[in-house]
């Protein structure tokens, strides 16, 4: 049997919306390896290669998303064979210049994991050829599970179904107890580490000792991809490039730092904005204060000059009046003496 040189990788949100470390790491795949098919899959593009509907209507309800994952790369390999990687895995050595050293490619049931110990399997890194026995056998007893079920009984479910078949199956305990260990633990190396420090003599020394041709990462850890740290390092010897591969490049932002920064700047200019309409709420609260005082001022003053016009003509028409009443007064004394003169005489 001819090994199909199929690498899967997916990130069910579709690539674009992906963390950064998860590209550089598909991107290292790439790289890495010219001769062998990359299959770059999200949910829109893996009905192309498999129907998960089939195993459950309610496939993308199933929770944990990790639980998601584990059933593609089980179909994934069944249907047709190949290398699974996780996202956050980075490519540090060709495939050609070590799987097969480990993965008998003629062999039908050749199967290869990391491994923490002889028989504890990590699955973020998968080698099998298409039906081999132990990838039907995690189909026939994890997969099925979910045709019924839309949760797991446990986030590492998948681990405890091969836990369970390396107890009661004795062919699939000695496929895997045969599989020549490369260490897990080795491979999540950086993780442990300060890969975000500056370039230290002390951090390579390290590495060479915790040399794996697989490194595990993770999305969860802010990982700091600038010229002169450990990683920046690490990625350039192998010659990935933070998305051109090409050394020596300083790499771009990252685009979840991208975007909150475009965030940033969106929210300063929104509370600029907010800033500037309360101003000129101010403002024009003012000139109606402005307005309204000068209507009052003006009212008032018509109410002033009202009351002095009322005033003033009240005060012309009790002088007239008075000279009115003096003038009737006069003649009527006038008139008076008149008839008393006329009667005295």
């Amino acid at each position: 049997m001819t090994f199909p040189k199929n690498i899967w990788i997916f990130w069910e949100q579709g690539w674009k919306n992906a963390p950064y470390i998860c590209k550089l790491c598909k991107q290292s795949w790439i790289t890495q390896n010219p001769n062998w098919k990359i299959n770059v899959l999200d949910k829109n593009k893996l009905s192309k290669y498999i129907d998960v509907l089939e195993v459950n209507k309610n496939f993308w309800n199933i929770t944990p998303i990790s639980t998601r994952a584990d059933i593609i790369r089980t179909l994934l390999l069944s249907k047709y064979g190949g290398v699974w990687v996780d996202a956050t895995t980075l490519c540090n050595t060709p495939l050609d210049k070590w799987l097969f050293k480990y993965f008998d490619n003629h062999a039908t049931n050749s199967f290869f994991f990391f491994k923490y110990d002889s028989l504890k399997i990590a699955n973020w890194f998968i080698v099998s050829n298409k039906n081999s026995y132990i990838i039907e056998k995690i189909k026939d007893n994890y997969v099925s599970y979910f045709i019924k079920n839309n949760k797991a009984l446990d986030y590492f479910q998948y681990h405890a179904t091969v836990k369970s078949l390396v107890n009661v199956d004795k062919k699939f305990n000695e496929i895997i107890k045969n599989i020549p260990l490369i260490s897990a633990r080795t491979a999540r190396f950086l993780n442990l580490q300060h890969t975000h420090n500056t370039i230290d003599d002390e951090f390579h020394k390290k590495l060479k000792k915790n040399y794996s041709p697989v490194y595990k990462l993770t999305h969860k850890k802010n990982y700091l991809l600038k010229k002169k740290t450990n990683l920046y390092k690490l990625f350039e010897s192998i010659n990935i490039n933070l998305i051109t591969g090409k050394h020596n490049q300083e790499p771009p932002i990252n685009e979840n730092k991208k975007e909150e920064n475009r965030k940033e700047v969106n929210k300063k200019e929104e509370n600029k904005k907010e800033v500037n309409r309360k101003e000129e709420n101010r403002k024009e609260e003012n000139r109606k204060k402005e307005n309204r005082k000068g209507k009052n001022t003006t009212s008032k003053l018509k109410k002033i000059k009202s009351k002095k016009l009322i005033n003033k003509l009240t005060r012309i028409n009790k002088t007239r009046i008075a000279k009115i009443v003096r003038t009737v007064k006069i003649k009527i004394y006038v008139l008076n003496k008149k008839l008393s003169f006329k009667k005295n005489n």
